[in-house]
């Protein structure tokens, strides 16, 4: 259920796992691979359709100098920047879960 004022397709589930976004401004290759991650890990996850500007620093990474390929995983937030945000700690040790899981996996293929 989506909080109230906002629409169900731009809310995530609290306790449904990490966010991660898939839009032009991600690398779809990294994209898949925090996806397979995902499953092969059983960490449940959620997709964020970006058809733009994330907020974050992912664009200024894909863009300066040569440019450099870019993911981007966020866990699900109510009420984000308000003095009373929330969010699932599951959401958290999952992200850190998969960030790890990335790390290795990278380290394997250099």
């Amino acid at each position: 259920m989506a909080q109230p004022g906002t629409k169900p397709e731009g809310t995530f589930k609290l306790g449904g796992g990490p966010a991660i976004a898939v839009g032009p401004n991600v690398n779809r290759a990294l994209y898949r691979k925090l996806v397979s991650l995902c499953k092969e890990r059983d960490i449940p996850y959620q997709t964020e359709v970006l058809a733009g500007h994330s907020g974050t620093d992912a664009w200024a990474v894909q863009v300066s100098r040569e440019g450099g390929r870019t993911a981007l995983i966020s866990p699900p937030i109510r009420y984000m920047h308000s003095p009373v945000e929330t969010i699932d700690l599951r959401d958290t040790a999952r992200c850190a879960e998969l960030l790890a899981a990335f790390c290795e996996a990278y380290g394997d293929e250099s």
